[in-house]
């Protein structure tokens, strides 16, 4: 017997609510959230989301910040490393001093650093 429906997945909970383009976004956002990443100390892909920005390594207990949505950052100094998952349609761009990573799925990221990059200061800590 043929299936009727479909599987839903982790938008099930949303139903016929917000439309279909919404539910895949949320989705996608979803399985980057929960999905496990490459630790940078011990190379087992065992990195969680603790809470937004905090990841942990299940397997060696190292706890490190990252992004929100997965544990690289626009401003990640580990590009091109062999320990980080980096989106291959990034690549690295420089304002004036400042070097972050950019892509046609970050158009934003871009139009910002155009517009303000020679008045932005990173401060780490």
């Amino acid at each position: 017997m043929a299936k009727r429906t479909q599987k839903a997945g982790r938008t099930g909970r949303f139903g016929a609510r917000y439309g279909v383009s919404v539910r895949r976004n949320a989705g996608a956002a979803m399985a980057k959230r929960s999905a496990k990443y490459t630790c940078p100390v011990c190379q087992y892909r065992k990195v969680t989301r603790q809470s937004v920005g905090i990841w942990s390594c299940g397997k060696c207990g190292h706890t490190f910040a990252g992004g929100a949505w997965d544990t690289t950052t626009v401003f990640d100094p580990h590009y091109n490393t062999d320990f980080v998952d980096m989106d291959p349609m990034t690549q690295p761009q420089t304002v004036g001093r400042l070097t972050f990573t950019s892509g046609e799925d970050r158009p934003n990221v871009n139009r910002f650093f155009e517009r303000w990059g020679r008045r932005t200061a990173v401060i780490n800590g």
